[in-house]
């Protein structure tokens, strides 16, 4: 299984995004696992939050934006713990 940067990351959700297709068939088309591809803006957020932007050379400015916006989108349609009700 291949492991991607931050960078490549930022850059695949933000491809994602500019292109319409949905998660699955964005991850589809460009052979990347779905269960993985699903948690990147997590993962992108968690690690631009950890370190300064500018610590990330080839970050683009804009990259969080798209980040919150799949995060946002994929939130609302999937199971994510933080999406569950947790009072019964």
């Amino acid at each position: 299984m291949r492991k991607y940067t931050i960078q490549e990351k930022i850059a695949h959700l933000e491809a994602r995004a500019a292109s319409g297709l949905k998660m699955a068939d964005y991850a589809t088309l460009h052979n990347i696992n779905f269960s993985s591809f699903r948690c990147w803006p997590y993962q992108v957020k968690k690690a631009l939050s950890a370190k300064s932007i500018h610590s990330i050379q080839e970050a683009p400015v804009h990259a969080t934006d798209v980040v919150e916006d799949e995060i946002t989108n994929s939130a609302s349609k999937s199971k994510h713990p933080s999406n569950r009700n947790l009072s019964r």
